[in-house]
């Protein structure tokens, strides 16, 4: 599926984008789902076009996955040149991703190509479901652990 001749408008309703607020985070956290976080500057960035284009993020194969496997929060760089200055990194436009507690994963700028992008996002949600699984494997050991130790103290009490 190509889409041409869609406006950016349209275009940019393929993507439910969220914008950069507290909601969006606990979103991600309720969710366990990573963030991706594109800061972009739509009034003059030529690249940003590029990128927002279906050839690369509103390629068929690469929106659908920011939909069902992300909280995608979009940044216009112009108006909130503060989130620019922190997360800014090399030039427009710039996609981070993150964990759901707002932990930098990956980052990078420019229109790269979607098997690029696909790897990315893949990366991304495996970070995200390993860290899950190893934070649960240590909560186990860390109980188990606790229960032993007061085990042992009370034996050794007697």
């Amino acid at each position: 599926m190509i889409l041409v001749g869609m406006d950016m408008p349209k275009m940019n309703d393929l993507i439910t984008w969220r914008e950069y607020c507290q909601k969006a985070f606990e979103e991600a956290k309720n969710e366990g789902k990573p963030i991706f976080l594109l800061l972009t500057a739509p009034a003059w960035c030529h690249w940003c076009h590029v990128y927002e284009g279906n050839n690369h993020l509103y390629h068929p194969d690469v929106y659908p996955v920011i939909n069902e496997r992300f909280i995608p929060i979009l940044v216009d760089a112009d108006k909130r040149q503060d989130l620019t200055r922190l997360w800014l990194e090399g030039g427009w436009p710039t996609t981070i991703l993150l964990t759901p507690d707002r932990n930098k994963i990956i980052s990078y700028s420019g229109a790269i190509p979607v098997h690029e992008i696909l790897n990315h996002l893949n990366y991304a949600v495996e970070f995200v479901k390993n860290k899950k699984t190893i934070k649960t494997k240590l909560e186990k050991v860390t109980i188990k652990d606790v229960k032993i130790k007061e085990l042992e103290e009370k034996t050794f009490l007697k």
